[in-house]
């Protein structure tokens, strides 16, 4: 298996002086070569090692917003063979003490900007260890906390060595004078480096995603391989947040394994469209990886510009990428007519990572929900759901090299969730088109019996969002005391909707194209839906508040 340590370093030798990553520094910016990206994660592991005392297997959260330091250590807990746990910075108490439970780290890392409240209150219900400061001109106080053993046993059972676990806090100024003491080779790489990404699971009992750190950079070869980027000078934008797939791998790995740059950016939010394409032009980005929340402002923010001008914005733009969450093909061509930018739709989730891409060549194969084709690593098969007598529905399971290790609950158990045949059973429902294309049907808890008969809320919402006064449409399962299952649609109304007359044309819409029993229970409107950081639709949240 190809480790990141050896990998990355063969890189920094074939290109030391090469641009790898970009901060803002004021109104101006700062630049890391691969030379000095090597150097600076050589010493932060030497700084894990000697001043953290953290031992291979042991674990670590970070708190750290978006930025080069959180970048460097997520680096140099792959090199150092330690388990990296990204949650928010501002995470909830209640959040920091469950990923304690779960996670078991012996060090929670924080900005020396972050508040004493932060950390008090979650040492009330979570880590009840020392704060040790690391800044430039402050030396770190021993707490004497040793990290616990191996964390994965022979059965496959997470270790609970319940400890306090320290709070280190660093400053956020892309200096780095804290690791200048330490040597610029430090301790050996070591292997069984893993990453903890935050899920519900399917019960929204406490889980943690587990992958391998160096399969996870294996796959982003991959990813980099099966599109030709590698070599390639492309600098991406990264504006989703490093707490999960799309800012760790997509905008970290991804980029740094195909050798070209990253600009690592606050996460993205409302005002990001207001300067979108200055940052662009500023920092010059030739690589951009959207979801569809980005896409939509971006549209609606088009309106306001000439056409010549948005043409003219994707002149420097070699690729875009596109994934996280569904989207219209319509809205994907209006996106490519107003800026002249190729969207290529990817499939993956974070215990798979990407399995299927669209390029270039066969953006004229797309049908609705088409995802491309397979990559030339991913075994897919679509196999018989049996759930709700649907047998015509087929599941989407992979079956890849870089498939994440399993779950791990919050009593320390770690589940492959794999089947007998060694896939992973996705829970998306698909369909090969005529071109070879994966097609995203729906979810499988998306298909609901109503008083026997099927319906499928993806069918439902895509048929809403035909209607010429909708921009998104969200189908929500409900307990029904006749029926036992039903739905509600949430409708978020199109610029030019009168709200007042959207309902009942909605569902006259509705009404004229379905059969009855698939008809809603009730239709809201909502001005906007509740979302992900990724921006997936939190339908459970459109339910709570009905």
């Amino acid at each position: 298996m190809i480790t990141f340590s050896k990998d990355f370093k063969k890189r920094a030798s074939q290109q030391p002086d090469r641009t790898a990553v970009v901060t803002r520094d004021g109104s101006s910016s700062r630049e890391y070569s691969y030379r000095e990206l090597q150097d600076l994660v050589a010493r932060c592991h030497h700084w894990l090692e000697k001043e953290l005392e953290l031992k291979p297997g042991d674990s670590l959260v970070s708190l750290l917003p978006n930025s080069v330091e959180k970048m460097v250590l997520f680096l140099a807990t792959i090199r150092g063979g330690y388990g990296f746990a990204p949650l928010p910075p501002e995470a909830t108490a209640n959040e920091i003490d469950r990923w304690r439970r779960i996670v078991n780290p012996s060090v929670f890392v924080i900005s020396d900007e972050a508040s004493e409240t932060s950390t008090e209150s979650a040492g009330t219900t979570g880590p009840a260890g020392k704060t040790r400061s690391t800044g430039p001109d402050k030396s770190a106080e021993s707490t004497g906390t040793p990290g616990s053993e191996e964390r994965f046993n022979e059965a496959g059972s997470y270790s609970r060595q319940e400890e306090e676990a320290d709070w280190v806090r660093v400053r956020i100024d892309g200096r780095f004078r804290r690791l200048d003491r330490f040597d610029l080779e430090g301790p050996k790489p070591a292997g069984g480096a893993k990453l903890f990404l935050s899920t519900s699971g399917t019960t929204g009992d406490p889980k943690a995603i587990v992958i391998d750190s160096n399969r996870l950079w294996e796959s982003s070869k991959g990813f980099a391989r099966q599109l030709n980027l590698d070599g390639k000078p492309l600098r991406f934008w990264n504006y989703l947040p490093m707490t999960y797939m799309g800012g760790l791998h997509n905008l970290c790995l991804i980029p740094l394994s195909l050798g070209g740059s990253v600009f690592i950016d606050r996460p993205f939010s409302a005002s990001t469209f207001l300067h979108y394409w200055k940052v662009v032009e500023q920092y010059r980005i030739n690589a951009l990886w959207f979801v569809p929340t980005i896409v939509h402002g971006l549209l609606k923010m088009a309106k306001r510009t000439s056409g010549e001008v948005n043409r003219k914005r994707g002149e420097e733009i070699e690729i875009a990428f596109l994934g996280t969450a569904p989207i219209r093909l319509e809205t994907k061509q209006l996106f490519e007519e107003t800026f002249q930018i190729p969207l290529l739709e990817n499939y993956g989730l974070s215990e798979t990572t990407f399995i299927t891409t669209e390029t270039h060549n066969t953006l004229d194969r797309r049908t609705e929900s088409s995802k491309g084709s397979a990559f030339d690593y991913a075994d897919i098969e679509l196999k018989s759901t049996g759930e709700n007598g649907v047998e015509e529905a087929k599941e989407i399971c992979v079956k890849t090299p870089y498939l994440f290790l399993g779950y791990v609950d919050g009593n320390g158990q770690l589940d492959p969730s794999l089947d007998d045949e060694g896939f992973f059973r996705t829970g998306d429902l698909g369909e090969w088109n005529p071109h070879g294309q994966l097609v995203i049907t729906g979810r499988i808890k998306d298909i609901l019996k109503k008083g026997g008969y099927l319906v499928s809320l993806r069918e439902i919402e895509l048929l809403a969002e035909k209607h010429e006064q909708v921009a998104e449409a969200a189908a929500c399962k409900i307990d029904h005391e006749f029926f036992g299952e039903s739905y509600n649609l949430y409708i978020q109304p199109a610029e030019s909707a009168s709200s007042e007359s959207l309902r009942d044309s909605v569902e006259q819409f509705i009404q004229q194209h379905l059969i009855k029993y698939k008809w809603p229970e009730a239709i809201y409107i909502r001005d906007q839906f509740p979302r992900t950081r990724s921006g997936k639709v939190q339908k459970h949240r459109l339910i709570e508040e009905t």
